[in-house]
């Protein structure tokens, strides 16, 4: 009986670290997705400054967060991420908008890859 006790246990403990997980991630990524959309739109309409700065503060949000994305997550993605939001910063300074919105979209989809990859799903139990 011990033995189920100590299952059921462990079983919860990681439930509800998972759950605290996904919320912590989505805290984290809800302010990167809506702070690289903001730099992307003012790229868009010309005003480099207000990009950059934008950039720059999802950038340092991301590194910022260094202490739970280095445990809690891939490190390939982590690096990933990193690469795309310093591509994203790059491209805003070179101006260029093809290459801004390829760098945007790039960034974009990494964010959501991660948040995505951390969804509890039956097909990762079974």
């Amino acid at each position: 009986m011990k033995k189920e006790v100590l299952a059921i246990i462990l079983l919860g403990a990681i439930g509800i670290l998972s759950v605290w997980n996904l919320r912590h991630l989505d805290r984290l990524t809800a302010p990167l997705l809506a702070l690289t959309e903001e730099a992307f739109l003012a790229a868009q309409a010309g005003n480099k400054a207000e990009a950059a700065e934008k950039a720059l503060l999802a950038e340092e949000a991301w590194l910022d967060a260094g202490a739970y994305t280095h445990v809690f997550l891939r490190h390939p993605e982590v690096d990933a991420a990193t690469d795309a939001f310093c591509s994203f910063r790059g491209a805003i300074v070179g101006g260029d908008p093809g290459e801004i919105y390829g760098a945007y979209l790039s960034l974009r989809m990494r964010i959501s890859g991660i948040r995505e990859m951390e969804q509890l799903r039956l097909g990762c139990i079974f």
